[in-house]
């Protein structure tokens, strides 16, 4: 009796056995992961660049011809190394040109401000003025003198007829008195027309001095048109001057070459760029950013620069600036964006390590995350485990009882990798990895335990 009820007993465990069996091995296959608690970050994720937050373009200063530019991109430079030259053969003959003409001129006011000559003529002429003003006045007074022998000898000869009619004066003395009037006569004449000829000369001579005085008046006026003159010339030789100073061109900072326009000698106009030169240790990182996504960012924030050409570790960095005005950019498939450009700070450090190390520098392409909100102990689950219906909510497939039960969840935080929940799962609470399609509440499902990955990816 025993021994029946004890094969009984190993017959219904059989059973039971095979039954659990059967349950385990029937239904679909899924990977599920287990609601667990930890630190999650919600981040945008946008492709960078390295750039500078400024470039130094070498520029020619004016018109002409430039001598060949030896520097190679990548070069480095030091502030106030000549890096581009204008070639020198133009300038330095129109500087000889130049002072050439500044030198004449110099000289011409020298000669022409020299009146010397002109003073000593002056004073000269105002002495030959002086004493022919003496003649004159001597020839008036020896025609006043004449005139006055000239009544005399009219009044004698006169006298002498009267004397003769009554034979008190012979007639010698009557011919001698005549003489003497005739004698007067001429003689007052000639004192005239000495007078006279005096006379002219004082009006003529007179006008001596001012004529000399014109003459030293007009060498100053010549002077004044030949400092003109001279002004101008040194003008247009300092232009000369400075045109051969800016024709050497220095580097404004120490700094690389990060691009040449030409390297062979060649004529080139005003304002050409012919080199750019940046420093590499202001290297910083920019991205653009949709604008729906930079309304949550703001400066200060933490953000990873990473990816291939960053290597590893990331870069820990942080925003420096938002411009304030968005741009549109049409995406590779054709769709019109807005987007605002970010900016990202690094140390001396980060930067030494970038360029120096990895070799990075303008224009390379990297990632950025950029952490807009987070928590330090938040119940999550993969990202991918979380999905919408119909009506647009979210849902997960959790795992009861060997049977997969779509559950309506509230989302917190996102990211790539999980999904905060806020409402709708416990910790613990099994949920399937990566639900298909095919996957329909109430079918049996055999769970699958995914490994443990940790929290969301940092």
């Amino acid at each position: 009796m025993r021994r029946w009820a004890a094969l009984v007993l190993i017959l219904v465990a059989v059973v039971m056995a095979g039954g659990a069996w059967s349950a385990w091995t029937s239904g679909t296959e899924v990977e599920v992961v287990r609601a667990e608690l930890g630190p999650i970050r919600q981040y945008v994720d946008e492709q960078g660049t390295t750039r500078l937050p400024r470039t130094y373009r070498i520029t020619t200063p004016f018109a002409g011809r430039m001598e060949a530019i030896e520097l190679e991109v990548g070069s480095r430079v030091a502030q106030g190394e000549v890096v581009a030259q204008m070639v020198r053969r133009e300038t330095s003959l129109r500087l000889e040109q130049a002072q050439a003409e500044v030198n004449r001129l110099e000289a011409s006011i020298q000669e022409t401000a020299n009146a010397n000559i002109e003073t000593t003529v002056l004073e000269q002429s105002r002495a030959i003025v002086s004493s022919v003003e003496d003649a004159v006045e001597a020839a008036t007074a020896q025609v006043a003198a004449g005139e006055a022998q000239y009544d005399y000898a009219q009044r004698f000869r006169e006298r002498i007829e009267r004397l003769a009619r009554t034979g008190a004066q012979t007639q010698n003395d009557l011919d001698q008195a005549v003489l003497s009037e005739i004698e007067a006569r001429v003689q007052l004449q000639q004192d005239r027309l000495i007078q006279s000829a005096m006379s002219a000369v004082e009006g003529a001579m007179s006008l001596l001095p001012t004529v000399v005085q014109q003459m030293i008046d007009n060498k100053d006026l010549s002077v004044a048109v030949l400092q003109a003159q001279l002004e101008q010339a040194q003008a247009e030789l300092a232009q000369v001057q400075l045109e051969i100073e800016r024709g050497s061109i220095p580097s404004p900072v120490d700094g690389v070459v990060l691009d040449r326009l030409f390297d062979e000698e060649r004529e080139v106009p005003a304002g050409e760029v012919v080199l750019t030169i940046g420093r590499l240790d202001e290297l910083e990182v920019e991205a653009e950013v949709l604008t729906q996504d930079a309304v949550n960012v703001r400066v200060g924030a933490a953000a990873e620069i990473y990816g291939p050409t960053i290597g590893e570790p990331v870069v820990e960095s942080t925003v420096r600036s938002i411009y304030p005005a968005g741009f549109t950019e049409v995406s590779s498939l054709g769709v019109e964006q807005q987007r605002v450009l970010v900016l990202f700070e690094l140390s001396e450090a980060q930067r030494t390590r970038l360029v120096e190390e990895r070799g990075i520098g303008v224009d390379y392409r990297v990632r950025v995350r950029i952490v807009t909100e987070q928590r330090s102990n938040a119940l999550q689950v993969p990202r991918s485990s979380v999905f919408r219906d119909s009506q647009g909510n979210w849902m997960v497939y959790a795992v009861r009882g060997g049977v997969a039960t779509p559950v309506s969840v509230e989302i917190g935080l996102m990211n790539d990798q999980a999904a905060e929940i806020i409402d709708g799962l416990a910790e613990g609470d099994t949920v399937v990895l990566a639900p298909s399609s095919n996957l329909a509440a109430g079918d049996e499902v055999r769970p699958l335990l995914a490994p443990p990955t940790g929290a969301a990816p940092q």
